[in-house]
């Protein structure tokens, strides 16, 4: 015997998804926007980046297409010399590793794309409004940026 559920009960359990959802996503974009700018010296522990979501996705593959992402539990921390990104596992980045940083906009959202020489794999975080302080912070250490994160970076100067 199937079990059903009565339509205003499942409109009831829908509505409160998207709710709950919504309430996330706000929650997650009022952190970004109060992000503080970039200190001149990070600490030991690093500066916390507070993004939306990160992916992982391979190289060859359309940059819309990825095979892992996080969006419960997010991490980006930079270091003087590296980052730390989780997906699924935590990993660090060295600068000197970086092969190129791009940006891009999809529907509502804005991210930051991190190529890394000798990997097949890239990591891709949805930063919001706010990239233009990691990339400046990027371009500070001395790391590679595209045409579109150079011109995104002069025109929209901190």
């Amino acid at each position: 015997m199937a079990f059903e559920v009565p339509i205003p009960l499942g409109m009831t359990i829908i509505s409160f998804g998207i709710f709950l959802f919504w309430l996330i996503y706000k929650r997650k974009a009022q952190r970004i926007n109060q992000m503080p700018d970039m200190p001149q010296t990070l600490p030991e522990t690093g500066f916390e980046v507070p993004i939306l979501a990160t992916f992982t996705g391979l190289k060859r593959m359309p940059r819309q297409i990825s095979f892992a992402h996080n969006s419960l539990n997010p991490s980006l921390i930079l270091y003087e010399d590296r980052m730390e990104c989780r997906v699924v596992l935590k990993k660090s980045i060295r600068f000197a590793e970086i092969e190129n940083v791009d940006i891009w906009d999809t529907v509502a959202t804005r991210n930051l794309h991190v190529s890394v020489r000798g990997r097949e794999d890239l990591f891709t975080a949805n930063l919001l409004y706010r990239r233009n302080l990691v990339l400046s912070f990027l371009q500070q250490r001395g790391v590679p940026l595209s045409n579109r994160a150079q011109n995104f970076l002069s025109a929209n100067s901190v």
